[in-house]
């Protein structure tokens, strides 16, 4: 019975090796993690379906601030997040990123896309995420939750990338 067992283990393993080449190939490789994911990974945010948050698009969610540690011991924490760019920028860029984040009803969002970037505080860290070229997401603080969507909500589409040899780096 034993080896039975471990011999199915091996042909599964090996199932599944061969699966993941198979995908490699007929791909050419593999998926890049999005902006959303990107962003998960360093500030420990986790996929959510919970309908408080999402919205059909694909959503990831962490409370920051709260917890019982705060509770029981007290203590301060903050979130702050802003848009900015590094290129030269004429006033319709300025105004872009003036626009970029809005506060409504205690709730503060940020849409961002390439060639601009997003930075998030939590306390005395800073972190800055840069999407990629033709990547939009909308980061939300909401209470002491951080939201990441990718993609823009409905009804709204990211502005134009700027022309090759338009603006200049700072």
């Amino acid at each position: 019975m034993l080896q039975s067992l471990r011999l199915s283990v091996g042909i599964v393993s090996l199932f599944a090796v061969s699966a993941a080449s198979a995908q490699e190939t007929v791909e050419g490789s593999f998926a890049q993690p999005s902006f959303c994911e990107r962003m998960a990974e360093e500030l420990g945010l986790k996929p959510t379906i919970d309908p408080k948050y999402y919205d059909g698009r694909p959503t990831w969610r962490i409370n920051k601030l709260g917890g019982i540690g705060t509770f029981l011991f007290g203590g301060r924490a903050y979130l702050s997040m802003g848009v900015g760019t590094d290129f030269a920028y004429g006033p319709e860029d300025f105004q872009r990123l003036n626009q970029a984040c809005k506060m409504k009803d205690r709730t503060y969002t940020c849409l961002v896309a390439a060639p601009d970037y997003i930075q998030i505080g939590v306390n005395d860290q800073q972190a800055r995420f840069d999407p990629e070229e033709g990547e939009a997401a909308e980061v939300v603080i909401q209470k002491a939750s951080v939201i990441c969507r990718d993609g823009w909500p409905e009804g709204m589409t990211p502005p134009a990338p700027k022309e090759e040899g338009v603006g200049e780096e700072t």
